[in-house]
């Protein structure tokens, strides 16, 4: 998982705009402006109410998506599902679906550059008046993407704000936590390791709520690995020649680093 030291930085290209039903099995999106490009990915942030749904996440083009994480608390479902885009064309949308009845949905769903697998995720759930999720662990490389998703519960309100933490950039907010689910999704990109949070504040205050977050290692550059009997791997970059520096991590599975 260190071998991302030489990886292209991530990039937020474009997202397809909030999305969502007051009441449905599953909601759609407008398509993206822009055809996604085969090699980035998808991630989908969505939450739903109020029967306990699991969410799920299509495209018209057949990607497949994974669910990254997901809770439940109290009839509330907050969801990070993400895609690699091996297929790509003109009006591409993405689908997320309950599975439950006359769920309340809502998604966004955002196009990245250089961007590789999930890393680290964690789950919370609470009655307090603002809402915390935490990564169990830290995340592997220095420049990961965090991804976290937020839904609040009854009482039926309208909010007037529903801000993440500083540092995270809101891609979809539902204020009205009446006709539907209210709930917020931001992302941001780190530049160090360690264990990620996001808290929210809302306004009136929370009285429950379930939170989800997830991280994503950049991408690695098309290259050439070797180890050698010091125990140590190297790798040539094949785009640009660089070569990187050592590691020293034995893979998961393995028992060492050795030289053929």
């Amino acid at each position: 998982t260190s071998l991302s030291a030489g990886s292209p930085a991530i990039t937020f290209v474009q997202s397809t705009g909030k999305f969502k039903t007051a009441s449905g099995t599953s909601i759609m999106s407008s398509a993206f402006a822009t055809n996604p490009v085969v090699g980035n990915r998808i991630i989908v942030l969505a939450w739903g109410c109020c029967t306990s749904p699991t969410l799920t996440a299509s495209d018209n083009k057949g990607n497949t998506y994974t669910s990254d994480t997901q809770t439940t608390y109290v009839g509330q479902d907050v969801a990070i599902l993400s895609a690699p885009v091996t297929v790509t064309g003109a009006g591409f949308t993405v689908t997320v679906t309950s599975s439950q009845p006359n769920s309340q949905i809502t998604a966004v769903a955002m196009e990245y550059s250089g961007l590789g697998a999930r890393d680290q995720t964690g789950i919370n759930t609470g009655t307090t008046a603002s809402a915390t999720v935490s990564t169990v662990g830290a995340t592997s490389a220095a420049n990961e993407l965090v991804a976290s998703v937020l839904v609040t519960d009854l009482p039926a309100v309208l909010f007037t704000s529903i801000t993440p933490a500083g540092g995270y950039t809101d891609r979809v907010t539902e204020l009205d936590n009446s006709v539907f689910a209210g709930g917020e999704g931001s992302d941001k990109i780190v530049a160090a390791t360690g264990v990620q949070s996001n808290t929210w504040t809302t306004n009136p205050a929370l009285t429950s709520w379930a939170a989800a977050i997830a991280t994503y290692y950049p991408a690695l550059s098309a290259g050439v690995f070797a180890g050698d009997q010091s125990g140590t791997v190297y790798a040539v970059d094949l785009a640009t020649g660089t070569t990187s520096a050592g590691w020293q991590v034995t893979p998961a599975g393995s028992t060492a680093i050795q030289a053929g």
